[in-house]
């Protein structure tokens, strides 16, 4: 049986550190990736117990727009759609009758 010759018992060395060093960059890339998310979740408006009515988040802003345009414009709501929001006007399914 034969061993590895000494350049590539180097190179196993030199792969086995590379490989170290790539997993625990990976790693460190994963924790900044959470910290990352939880702060745009957080001032979105879309962190856990946050919603619409959590003040000073994008989510408070943009409703808070809506509810003045909508407010400004009661009787033609598809104003909505000049700023950007989705207005659907179209009649809702009646709910079918169950046996």
């Amino acid at each position: 049986m034969g061993t590895l010759k000494p350049g590539e018992l180097q190179k196993l060395k030199d792969l086995r550190n590379t490989a170290f060093k790539a997993n625990k960059e990976a790693k460190d890339l994963e924790k900044l990736a959470e910290e990352k998310t939880k702060t745009r979740d957080l001032n979105l408006g879309k962190a856990d117990g946050q919603g619409v009515a959590t003040p000073d988040t994008a989510m408070f802003f943009v409703t808070k727009l809506r509810d003045i345009v909508l407010a400004e414009n009661k009787t033609n709501p598809k104003v909505l759609g000049e700023w950007g929001f989705v207005v659907d006007n179209s009649p809702k399914a009646k709910k079918k009758p169950k046996a």
